[in-house]
């Protein structure tokens, strides 16, 4: 199993927080979550998102597909501690909100945003994109409004300060070139 990331998980609690509040403020008190029933262990890795969307970001209306790799039961609870489903694998269908996901010792989360989920102009991430493959589709889904990677100068001039390869940096700049 690949090891998590510290940074990935922090990048997308902020994220999360700053597209969802208005959500949360608007549909439940946001009274800290106290639901967990399920042992935690970090390095385990049980919970199994098995629709095709990989990045824990779903529209309204999209099944949320959830599995454990043991085949042991799971529970799903919204943001604010309310059980919303118990038991073996299942696609689930579920309104707007942020969800943490349990099974023995695992825990995950992911959010379901409005179908008609509109372009976040403010709202971006600023990092190196390699280290998470899965950071150019979440920003396209997420329709985040800007999108800043570095641009390693050794990896541009490799052959020489009379060289240039700008391949990669034009890859990221075509994928979200106005797509908001």
């Amino acid at each position: 199993m690949k090891p998590r990331s510290t940074a990935r998980y922090v990048g997308f609690g902020f994220l999360l927080t700053v597209a969802l509040l208005p959500l949360s403020a608007a549909a439940q008190t946001n009274t800290g979550f106290s639901g967990f029933t399920q042992s935690f262990n970090p390095a385990t890795s049980n919970i199994l998102f098995t629709t095709a969307n990989s990045w824990n970001f779903f529209h309204v209306g999209d099944p949320v597909g959830l599995a454990t790799v043991d085949g042991s039961p799971l529970n799903v609870f919204a943001w604010y501690g309310a059980l919303v489903y118990s038991g073996p694998a299942t696609n689930l269908y579920l309104p707007a909100g942020h969800y943490f996901v349990e099974a023995p010792g695992d825990r995950n989360q992911f959010a379901v945003v409005p179908a008609d989920w509109s372009a976040l102009s403010t709202v971006g991430w600023s990092g190196d994109p390699d280290s998470d493959a899965g950071l150019m589709g979440t920003a396209s889904f997420l329709k985040l409004g800007w999108v800043r990677i570095p641009c390693n100068w050794d990896s541009i001039q490799a052959g020489g300060s009379n060289s240039w390869d700008w391949t990669t940096t034009d890859q990221y700049v075509a994928a979200h070139y106005g797509s908001n």
